[in-house]
């Protein structure tokens, strides 16, 4: 989970926003050296005195600068812990039906590619900002640059259909943003352009990287001198980012965010009981291990929650149709999950669903009881 595979996953997610529904397709890939150029020289000189109203738009802790007529728009739901951490910018309409009325004007796409077709002069961008342990940039694209305090490498060249551009894409940017022992450790970044790409949008588009900043902060589990463990008051517990990854698993995963003013620290495994109506499932929980380890256990390390930083943890099983060969099925599904944060004694109840609104976890049939394993809470 932790792996360059999943690093590649969640570009692919970012890059094709929603266009499975939700914002996280594995059809696209990440830029390859075959249809681009990793020089950076295709973009025209940096120009910083904006020749049009500008305004600043912000992904989590990542924020562009570009034309006031490029809006930016935030996945509704969103696959990530923090939504405000991958979304769109455009000067391009919106397809009719991939807005959400009920949602606010920022934060409502609700479908795939949210623009059809790039016209003459278009801009579509994709943005993901990633907190997750850091894996490095891949040499194969090319030299480094720097963009926002962060080694980065920039790939310009046509798109192949690949990226997840809309119709019409004929000049993609992709940049890469990696940079070790701060948080987020990753940001991605694509720019496709319509038919004709004119020197002046490239120049908004070098000035808007030219420009990016990222309030970068130590990772989570970074030391905090002084923090003391959260208390329930701190800390609210929320649905996480969507899982993927391995395949042939129900798994869910929650989030901890410190709602707090003061930097707290949890360490260990949350306690969890599933339940089907006011019945407890007939479970068994397994703290570490599970599909999604790489080791047969994970031993957990503190994290120190900043105000406004989250924490997440994993719930995860086999499917049930690999439990119980025999055919008889699952049995109760879950209705309620009840989780106690380590070092706590007051539980949340949630909903165990993912992010459609659909059950993921339930006791299967056969002989044996069917197995949730916990994964240890990290820094999201």
């Amino acid at each position: 989970m932790r792996s360059r595979l999943r690093r590649v996953v969640a570009f692919a997610a970012a890059v094709s926003v929603l266009s499975t529904g939700l914002l996280g397709c594995t059809g696209a890939a990440a830029p390859r050296k075959s249809h681009a150029s990793s020089s950076a020289a295709a973009l025209p000189p940096v120009s910083v005195h904006a020749t049009v109203p500008s305004t600043a738009s912000r992904f989590a802790a990542l924020t562009l600068s570009h034309p006031a007529s490029w809006r930016r728009y935030l996945p509704s739901p969103s696959v990530n812990l923090d939504p405000a951490s991958g979304g769109v910018i455009t000067n391009q309409p919106i397809t009719p039906g991939c807005l959400d009325p009920r949602r606010p004007d920022h934060f409502r796409l609700t479908c795939g590619i949210p623009v059809a077709r790039l016209s003459p002069g278009g801009v579509y961008i994709t943005v993901n900002v990633l907190y997750q342990p850091y894996v490095g940039l891949d040499s194969s694209q090319g030299p480094t640059r720097t963009v926002a305090g962060y080694p980065a490498q920039v790939v310009t060249g046509p798109d192949t259909g690949g990226l997840g551009c809309p119709a019409a894409a004929r000049w993609t940017l992709a940049a890469t943003l990696a940079r070790r022992h701060v948080e987020p450790s990753e940001v991605w970044i694509l720019v496709c352009l319509g038919r004709p790409a004119s020197p002046t949008t490239r120049r908004q588009i070098s000035t808007m990287l030219a420009t990016a900043r990222i309030a970068a902060r130590p990772p989570a589990d970074a030391p905090v001198a002084g923090a003391a463990p959260c208390t329930a008051a701190e800390v609210g517990v929320l649905l996480g980012a969507d899982v993927g990854g391995v395949s042939q698993t129900s798994a869910l995963s929650y989030g901890v965010k410190n709602i707090g003013s003061r930097t707290c620290s949890l360490l260990g495994y949350p306690r969890v009981q599933l339940e089907a109506g006011t019945r407890p499932l007939p479970l068994v929980y397994h703290t570490g291990g599970g599909p999604y380890s790489v080791r047969p256990a994970v031993r957990p390390h503190r994290i120190y929650l900043r105000p406004g930083a989250y924490g997440s943890f994993l719930l995860a099983q086999w499917r049930c149709d690999l439990i119980d060969p025999n055919g008889r099925g699952q049995q109760p599904i879950a209705t309620s999950i009840e989780i106690t944060l380590p070092g706590q004694s007051v539980s949340t109840r949630r909903r165990p669903t993912d992010r459609t609104g659909q059950p993921d976890l339930a006791a299967c049939g056969g002989a044996h009881r069917t197995t949730v394993y916990i994964s240890p809470l990290v820094g999201y």
